[in-house]
């Protein structure tokens, strides 16, 4: 029991902690040439962490429903770190791609659209707020 709560419950141990830490420093300090693919696939991390870990019910779904987590606990050590291991590529890669095709057809669609009528949202929003802000003004001459 105490592998399976190390690696699958417990996210909160001092374990985890000074890992997360600790890959943190170690990538800190490294420096890459600019890269697509790296960026590519960093543009959809915040994505990956909204999809897979938004709400108890997708949790619930993806642990134990679809991947089975619970029934880990009697496998082998070594086997139950690779599991892990593919698990989390597995996800990531699928939530990857997730994001990856609402960056492409919703988010880029949506900014062009923004970009082209920015003038007049901006001279609509002036129209609605001036009114209420020569209100907000009397109220506070009075």
């Amino acid at each position: 029991m105490d592998v399976f709560l190390l690696f699958c419950i417990r996210f909160q141990q001092v374990f985890c902690i000074l890992v997360g830490t600790s890959a943190f420093l170690f990538f800190k300090n490294i420096t890459i040439k600019q890269s697509k693919i790296i960026n590519l696939v960093s543009s959809t991390t915040f994505g990956v962490l909204c999809i897979h870990a938004n709400s108890d019910a997708m949790r619930q779904w993806l642990w134990r429903d679809l991947l089975h987590v619970p029934q880990m606990y009697h496998w082998n050590f070594v086997i139950l770190i690779i599991a892990n291991i593919a698990m989390t590529v597995g996800i990531f890669a699928v939530c990857s791609l997730i994001d990856m095709l609402r960056i492409w057809f919703v988010e880029k669609p949506v900014f062009i659209w923004l970009n082209q009528h920015a003038l007049k949202i901006e001279h609509t929003i002036k129209a609605i707020l001036s009114p209420l802000q020569k209100y907000k003004q009397r109220i506070i001459e009075s």
